[in-house]
Order: structure tokens, then sequence, then C-alpha cells
């Protein structure tokens, strides 16, 4: 297989991925921000504030007497993830380039000369991606650990203000936008950020 013909796949494989990224988080937006929307709704706030990135789960955390700032941890993640697919479709540009390189070394007549030259930059690109890469997601994973120790007590929270069962806590860690769609959509009734132990337990 040629270098260009190995590039071509790459970057079908990196685009296919990236635009199922792109599809899931849209996606999972949306359907977190209809399940927030109808848990505003029930405490009394307005439910346009469901649909704003980050600061859906600031009013959210505020709504069940959690500091809104513990967002930083979602903002985070949720900007790495961004650079990461710029960053990504940055690289796939770069492969176009060197795609049209190669296939022009390929038909010329000193080709073996300049397919080695297009194989170098190939793989300066793929080590300057790899290592950009590596920082951000990193940086990633911090944010999606923090966020995921503050939804911890995000549901501890929860149940107390919505007077929810105990066995919430665990689906509202483990399965979260499912569980605020019951909250949202079901019988339970917002109690207050302080609201008294519940009394489902």
């Amino acid at each position: 297989m040629s270098y260009s013909s190995s590039i071509d796949v790459a970057k079908a494989s990196l685009s296919s991925t990236i635009t199922m990224a792109i599809v899931m988080l849209i996606v999972s937006y949306v359907v977190e921000a209809i399940a927030f929307r109808a848990c505003m709704k029930k405490a009394g706030v307005e439910g346009w504030k469901a649909f704003i990135p980050v600061y859906n789960l600031y009013v959210m955390y505020k709504t069940v007497g959690l500091n809104g700032f513990l967002s930083v941890f979602r903002a985070i993640y949720i900007i790495a993830e961004i650079i990461i697919v710029i960053s990504t479709m940055s690289f796939m540009g770069k492969l176009d380039d060197l795609v049209s390189e190669s296939k022009k070394a390929e038909k010329s007549i000193i080709s073996a000369i300049e397919v080695s030259n297009s194989a170098k930059k190939v793989e300066k690109e793929v080590e300057e991606f790899t290592g950009n890469l590596l920082s951000v997601t990193i940086l990633s994973y911090v944010g999606s650990i923090g966020a995921f120790i503050v939804g911890i007590f995000f549901a501890i929270k929860m149940r107390t203000a919505y007077n929810l069962p105990g066995g919430f806590i665990a689906g509202l860690i483990i399965v979260p936008v499912i569980f605020y769609f019951i909250v949202g959509f079901g019988k339970y009734e917002y109690q207050g950020a302080n609201a008294d132990p519940v009394q489902n337990a």
C-alpha cells in the first residue's frame, strides 16, 4: 500500500470517528438539556437556562444547594473535547495536503526520494499531533474525573431537594440523564435546596 493510500485510510477513519463524536456530543447535550428543563421548571427556574451549556449545570447545582462554580469541571471537559475536535480537523486538513503531495511524488521520475520526504513529513505531523492530543486528553480526563466526583455530591443533594427514594442516588450517578428525566417528568416535587431529610428512604 502506498503512503498516499495509507494516509487516505487514516483520514477516512479519523473523519468517521470525529463525526460520530460530534453527533454523540450534540445528542447527549440536547437530551440532558430537555431533562434539566423539566427539573428546573419544578424548582421555579426559567426553562431556557437548561439549554446553555455549562450554565445549565451551574443553575442545577445551585438549585439543589451545591456551589454552582463546581460546574467548572464540566467546562474543562467540554473545552478539552472541543480542542480535540478542532485539532483533529486541523490535522485532517494537513493530511489532505500530504496526500496531494504524496500522489504527485508517486508520479514523479524521482518518486523514491519525494515519497521518502513525504513519509518523513507525515511522521513529523503525526508526532506533533499525538503530542498535542495527549496533553489535551489528560486535561479532558481531569475534567471528567472532577465532574464525576462532583456528580456524586450532586446526586446526594438532588435526592434531598426533590424528595427522591434512596436508590436514586446510584441511578443519578450511573445513568444520570435517564434519572434526570424520571425526576423532571415523574411525580417528584421540588422541596428546596435545603429540604428536610427525605421521606421516601
